[in-house]
Order: structure tokens, then sequence, then C-alpha cells
């Protein structure tokens, strides 16, 4: 299940900075950071297509998708509730080796390898805690084989 206030893209939570969750025209909201990473100048436009329902959101003009996309404020209320608006500058201190994505379309489309392995790291990383149960702090025991890995592996290369 997709949780309210974090991005269904990234997932990590949305805050009012770079992470803000801006709404697409098809409802969906995602954070502004990956929005910039989806979107893609098409004839002096700017398209976004949904991940979820694959509705295309056409921007007039290429720029800045914060300047014509609305905040989804449902989001941020939400944010403010939980209480997690204010434990994201501590997040953003930990986000130290992600470089912010540019507002200039060129820069845009442009993600350094090195980024684009450490999001794919971490989010393998949430995905095996929540499948696993497992926090840290437990035993080394419960470790992986090297045959569990090996099929992991070759499962994984069969998801994309």
């Amino acid at each position: 299940m997709l949780s309210e206030i974090e991005c269904g893209i990234c997932y990590r939570s949305f805050n009012a900075a770079r992470r803000c969750p801006r709404e697409l025209h098809c409802k969906h909201s995602f954070c502004e950071s990956c929005l910039r990473s989806l979107s893609r100048g098409l004839a002096g436009r700017t398209v976004i297509d949904c991940p979820l329902c694959r509705h295309p959101t056409v921007l007039p003009g290429e720029g800045c998708v914060r300047a014509q996309l609305r905040v989804d404020e449902c989001a941020l209320e939400r944010l403010v509730a939980a209480g997690v608006l204010d434990q994201d500058q501590e997040e953003e201190e930990e986000e130290g080796e992600m470089k912010e994505v540019k507002e200039d379309p060129e820069e845009e489309s442009v993600v350094s390898g090195a980024v684009e392995r450490g999001m794919l790291r971490r989010c393998w990383k949430k995905v095996w805690r929540v499948i696993s149960g497992k926090t840290t702090e437990q035993r080394v025991d419960d470790c992986m084989t090297s045959d569990e890995l090996r099929n992991l592996a070759l499962m994984s290369c069969y998801m994309f």
C-alpha cells in the first residue's frame, strides 16, 4: 500500500523543499524532484506521463515544473498532522551524497550513474526490510546464503 505522506516513485517522505508534493492533471501526486526527472521536452512543451495511470500531463513551454504544477496541499496537511515535516531537515542532511536535480532541462536529462545506483541500492534495502521484517540490530546469523542471493539476482533480472 502506498503511504499518503511519501512519493510513490522514490518512496521518500514529502517535504516543503525539493520533495514538495505536486499534483498531476490525473490527480496523482509525486515529489517535485521525481517529476522533474520524468519530464521530457516535446515540441516546445513539457510532458510528464503519470507512472500510475500513464495519463500524460502536458505543460506549456519548457521550464520549471514548480511553476506549472500545483502543490498538493492535502499531502502537506497530512505531513503537518503526522509531524513528519519537522523531521525532513535531518533526512536532507543524510542525503548529502545525492546531488540536487537542476532546473535546466538539458541538465535534468543527465543523471549521474552513482546517484542512480545509490537510489536503487536504498530502494532495494527498503524493500528487503519490509519483506523480511528485520532491523539492522538483528543477528548476522539471519543473513542470506550464496544460493539465496544468486536466486534473488536471477529473479530481479526477470523483473526488468
